[in-house]
């Protein structure tokens, strides 16, 4: 933003513009389409207020908004696009939603909002295609990691009015909708799982903790004592402890498989109470995937070499056990890069 504008505020803006619309007209008539337009453009404003923000005008099959955060702005990305895909309509009636987002400076006149930061928003929702969002990399760094994890860095582009190519992310809303949308409004749920998300992160923790419990009783350790975790009767206290150093992979694998398109809705199974589960055939796929990503070869920052993903736990546990009987340095817990 040049130095000559003062701006009076920071926010996130969003442009949010239906695409097919002109189609749609000429496709089913001028009432039918008018009354679809109308019940997308009244479902986004809602999915803004929803997520605390504020509609500012309306710009012709679309709308202006202004949020408080770049978190706010990508939730409301996320429900724009799902209720928008979720509304009934008939073969010749579908609509999709185009969407860029920006956080910066803004000068307030009133209820309006105008300079760079809005331009520059604008011009980002130009950019995205149907059915997803475009933001700046600078907005991006701004997110929360359940939204940075799912964040795919665009190669530079020229942006009309500015003098040169701009660093933009595009946000997977497709991969996240379905599988991840309650999770990002509700957290993390266990015994049982209530989503799908949390459904396949207990199934994939469940398995890193399996190896790190094994990988402790090879080194000697016993896995019931921990100290971190409550020590509880039946519970792998020190395997649950050296699994938090996993978290991360589980959490990566995880969203490959949503990204890649390896899992869908369909496979998962809603139980009695409320309670989400894979099917057979889906944790056979996840089991197949994580038994594969094991034997990526990682360089593990204190041996300073290369080892298979699958060994690390075992090398931890080494570790771990080492410290533990002053036969070394201090343990180093294992962190993901």
């Amino acid at each position: 933003m040049s130095e000559s504008t003062k701006p009076t505020n920071e926010c996130a803006v969003l442009f949010a513009d239906l695409v097919g619309s002109t189609q749609l007209y000429q496709r089913v008539g001028d009432t039918s389409a008018f009354e679809l337009v109308d019940r997308c453009i009244r479902t986004m404003r809602i999915a803004v207020e929803t997520k605390r923000g504020r509609v500012v005008k309306h710009t012709g099959d679309g709308l202006m908004a202004v949020f408080r955060d770049a978190d706010s702005a990508a939730d409301a990305t996320l429900a724009i696009h799902q209720t928008v895909k979720e509304l009934p309509s008939g073969p010749d009636q579908k609509l999709a939603v185009r969407i860029g987002f920006h956080f910066g400076g803004v000068v307030v006149s009133g209820t309006d909002v105008f300079g760079e930061t809005v331009n520059f928003a604008a011009r980002l929702a130009e950019l995205a295609s149907p059915g997803k969002a475009i933001t700046s990399a600078e907005t991006a760094r701004r997110l929360g990691p359940e939204w940075r994890s799912v964040i795919h860095t665009l190669p530079p582009r020229v942006i009309r009015g500015l003098s040169k190519p701009a660093d933009l992310c595009e946000v997977m809303c497709e991969a996240v909708g379905e599988l991840i949308r309650r999770a990002i409004d509700d957290g993390r749920t266990r015994r049982p799982p209530r989503d799908r998300l949390n459904a396949l992160l207990s199934f994939l923790y469940a398995m890193w903790m399996n190896d790190c419990r094994s990988a402790l009783e090879a080194a000697g350790l016993d896995p019931q004592v921990g100290f971190l975790h409550a020590l509880r009767p039946g519970r792998a206290s020190l395997a649950l402890d050296l699994m938090e150093e996993f978290r991360p992979w589980a959490d990566r694998l995880a969203l490959t498989l949503i990204n890649r398109g390896q899992l869908k809705a369909h496979d998962f199974v809603l139980r009695e109470g409320g309670a989400v589960a894979l099917q057979p055939d889906a944790r056979k796929a996840v089991v197949v995937a994580y038994q594969e990503r094991k034997k990526d070869d990682i360089n593990h920052p204190l041996l300073a070499q290369s080892v298979p993903l699958g060994l690390v736990p075992l090398v931890q546990a080494r570790l771990l056990a080492r410290a533990m009987r002053d036969d070394g340095a201090p343990y180093v817990p294992f962190v993901a890069k």
